[in-house]
């Protein structure tokens, strides 16, 4: 089964990487856009689980892209650095239907846990552990299991 594909769209390049990575290590397939056009096109195409957009975009608003993507029922969550407050949040929800929306600076893992939410991932990715701190690794192997819980001991050996 192949991974569930994430639409991240933001025109800041260090945050778009970032994002990027998080849910590539999640287990999800990323695609990123810097313009809302770009976004509409690759969503239109690839059909996206969901898409993560920022309101503040260099050509359309995100806004707009939320609009467009609820016509082509692809489930989004907005974010902002800009566009703040309790109305904001109300208006991304209500009136444009979005999942959550995130204002910046927000924590990673709230917004992973967000998606996954909506798009849960079959398997976890390799990174899964810097998310989800509850899980330990799984342990297929004795040898393994010895190698995790092995301690030296300092007294013998003198």
């Amino acid at each position: 089964m192949s991974a569930p594909r994430i639409l991240v769209v933001d025109d800041n390049p260090e945050l778009l990487t970032l994002l990027s990575s998080a849910f590539e290590d999640a287990g999800y397939s990323v695609y990123t856009a810097s313009r809302g056009r770009t976004a509409l096109d690759l969503a239109t195409k690839e059909k996206p689980a969901l898409a993560v957009v920022d309101i503040l975009l260099p050509d359309l608003m995100g806004f707009d892209v939320a609009e467009a993507l609820k016509r082509l029922r692809i489930p989004f969550v907005l974010m902002s650095g800009v566009h703040k407050g309790g109305k904001t949040n109300k208006t991304a929800l209500s009136k444009y239907g979005a999942l959550a929306f995130f204002e910046k600076p927000f924590e990673r893992s709230a917004l992973l846990a967000a998606v996954r939410k909506q798009v849960p991932v079959s398997s976890p990715g390799r990174e899964s552990l810097a998310f989800d701190v509850e899980s330990g690794p799984q342990v297929a192997e004795a040898a393994e299991a010895m190698q995790l819980t092995a301690r030296i001991d300092l007294q013998s050996g003198r």
